[in-house]
């Protein structure tokens, strides 16, 4: 069993306990790995973490740079589908000996897994893992978030022909063995996606199909990530309104997280995002954390907004905030018929708070794991 990067952190006085605690919540309300997160709230950089795991583990740390150019030979040593669900990279081949780039040496079952399916002797070295993500789009045509929920994902793939040329040799090493020879054949690839999976909320509907608030209760009541919140949430709400949006809130920005018109995904919603600087109907909601009932004011900020799904200013929408630990963390609106009916504002009400909830156990299991 591989032995958690967080707990490695504090033993090695990289980080504290409280910031691994606060990074677990951060982990739990917007994704990614706990490494990257530790990163992003500036707890530590992403170098210091790749050179301690390489000095704790006796391993070669290999410098991000040395990923640049690795012969097409070696890249087609691991299965796309292999390298892009452990966020691998091949690096050098020598004899029988494979040495591959990744982010926690530590885990010898990813290494066993990839002794097995390769045939090959494996030895491992260290390198930040934003380096590993720049790779594994670079020679698999990855397209990776940087903060995918990593429990949560699965691979998606259309067959693609590669048709960038592999040329130059990988750099020589103290630590690992320069390849022999180049090669510049065109190796047909798999074009790779990590997609959120999405629980199966279906099941628990009811006979006609209608996902009621006891079943989206009982959906929360097992979510295993914070989308799953987003699909419950978005799926509920789309049985009543038109409209439907999920905004999550992170610092002072808004940002899009899902959103459906009569059903049906608006795409690229996800790469939305406004300020809270300015005021909004998101950041009433985020200031006063409270909900919102009738028409959005009207402005630019606003309008765009609503137009980032498709939306337009209404005579009534309802704006109902996600609160965690008092603090405002997304917020959900929703327009179209219905938004007068207090029923039904309630009801949303309702399992929102539930949302909450559900991510606050969640926040609580991920401690009980680090314990």
């Amino acid at each position: 069993m591989s032995l958690k990067l967080g707990e490695i952190l504090v033993k090695e006085k990289l980080i504290t306990s409280s910031q691994l605690e606060e990074a677990l919540k951060y982990q739990v309300l917007y994704g990614g790995k706990i490494g990257i997160n530790l990163i992003e709230m500036g707890f530590v950089k992403e170098e210091d973490i790749a050179r301690m795991l390489s000095r704790k583990f006796k391993l070669p740390f290999i410098a991000p740079e040395r990923l640049n150019n690795i012969p097409a030979e070696i890249i087609a040593q691991i299965p796309a589908e292999l390298a892009a669900r452990h966020s691998v990279v091949p690096v050098a081949l020598e004899r029988k000996k494979l040495t591959i780039a990744m982010a926690n040496p530590t885990d010898l079952e990813v290494i066993d897994e990839i002794a097995f399916r390769t045939g090959l002797v494996i030895s491992s070295v260290v390198t930040p893992e934003l380096s590993l993500t720049h790779a594994l789009k670079k020679y698999y045509k990855v397209e990776r978030e940087l903060r995918p929920d990593s429990e949560r994902v699965e691979v998606v793939e259309n067959r693609v022909r590669y048709g960038e040329e592999a040329s130059g040799n990988y750099p020589a090493h103290e630590n690992i063995p320069a390849a022999d020879g180049s090669d510049t054949r065109k190796f047909p690839e798999t074009h790779l996606k990590l997609v959120e999976k999405k629980p199966a909320v279906s099941n628990e509907s009811g006979d006609d199909g209608i996902l009621t608030l006891e079943a989206a209760s009982q959906c929360l009541a097992n979510i295993a990530s914070r989308n799953d919140v987003a699909v419950i949430l978005t799926r509920f709400a789309s049985q009543t309104f038109k409209r439907t949006a999920l905004f999550m809130i992170r610092g002072e920005s808004a940002m899009g997280w899902v959103a459906n018109v009569e059903g049906t995904p608006v795409k690229n919603f996800d790469e939305f995002q406004v300020p809270l600087e300015d005021p909004s109907v998101l950041k009433i909601l985020v200031d006063s954390k409270k909900s919102f009932v009738g028409p959005v004011p009207f402005s630019l900020l606003n309008s765009r907004i609503l137009s980032s799904f498709g939306g337009t200013f209404q005579d009534s929408a309802i704006l109902v905030p996600l609160k965690i630990l008092d603090r405002v963390v997304a917020v959900l609106y929703v327009d179209g018929a219905n938004t007068h009916s207090k029923e039904h504002l309630i009801e949303l009400q309702q399992l929102v708070a539930k949302a909450a909830m559900a991510l606050e156990i969640l926040i609580l299991k991920k401690k009980i794991l680090m314990m």
